[in-house]
């Protein structure tokens, strides 16, 4: 007997001989069902919103794209672990390839178990990822007038003044055209919102290795995948940094949050 179901899969399944395949959109067989379960239920995050009282609800498909260095794009299959706590929702996303969490969601802050792992609420969740590698287990790169910390892992690869870390992190150096940070910003986020290509999620200024720096975190891509940019202005150029969600080479996630509280100019 043949058993076809939609989209959603809910854990039941996991007990049945039922398969996934449901018209052209993604799917799960079973064994990616139950891989994507044993995924989650082993990442430290997971599992600290399970001890809190989270159940998980069920379990999609879902498409994840992006370009490579070399400039080819790619699509994978990801799988997306639902977990609720009475009103509050959160989404893990499982790269089943790699069987990883998706390093760029959080735990949710031990007072507020609304936020954290694709947290549902009525703010926007950042998406910006953070620090979390030992000093001990970061390189040192240091040229081009700045420096930064990062993770051995995540290859830097330079190219003139700009420079790719891991696969998922970039650094481009570009002339200010004579605007202040600020003015700059705003025409590269109103060039970016008014093309399409990015939702902006906040907004925020701070302050990275003593210079003044802008923070922008969005949301672009069919599959809405989140990406951080952070711009720092010195000297008629604009450093900006960049971070989009993907498939990683590396720890990408904690790494760009490493390489950012570390930036600072040396000349």
């Amino acid at each position: 007997m043949k058993c076809l179901i939609l989209l959603a899969v809910t854990l039941t399944l996991l007990n049945t001989a039922c398969v996934v395949a449901v018209d052209s959109r993604p799917q799960l067989s079973r064994d990616l069902l139950v891989k994507a379960l044993a995924v989650a239920k082993a990442d430290p995050r997971v599992q600290e919103l399970l001890a809190g009282g989270a159940r998980v609800d069920r379990i999609t498909p879902v498409l994840v794209g992006g370009r490579k260095t070399d400039g080819t794009e790619f699509t994978e299959l990801w799988a997306e672990v639902h977990l609720k706590n009475g009103d509050k929702e959160w989404v893990a996303r499982v790269d089943l390839q790699r069987g990883i969490v998706d390093q760029g969601f959080q735990p949710p802050p031990p007072a507020d178990q609304g936020r954290g792992i694709g947290a549902t609420s009525t703010k926007t969740p950042t998406a910006s990822p953070t620090a979390t590698v030992r000093p001990n287990q970061l390189a040192n790169w240091k040229g081009n007038g700045y420096e930064f910390r990062y993770p051995p892992a995540c290859k830097v690869v330079q190219r003139d003044q700009s420079l790719t870390v891991g696969a998922r992190i970039e650094l481009a150096v570009v002339d200010s055209g004579g605007l202040k940070l600020a003015e700059y910003v705003n025409q590269f986020v109103e060039k970016q919102t008014k093309a399409g290509v990015w939702t902006v999620d906040s907004r925020q200024a701070e302050t990275i290795g003593g210079t003044l720096a802008l923070r922008v975190d969005h949301r672009f891509g069919g599959t809405n995948r989140y990406g951080t940019a952070v711009f720092i202005e010195r000297q008629g150029k604009i450093y900006a940094w960049q971070f989009t969600a993907g498939g990683m080479t590396c720890d990408e996630g904690s790494a760009f949050g490493e390489i950012i509280s570390s930036f600072r100019f040396v000349e």
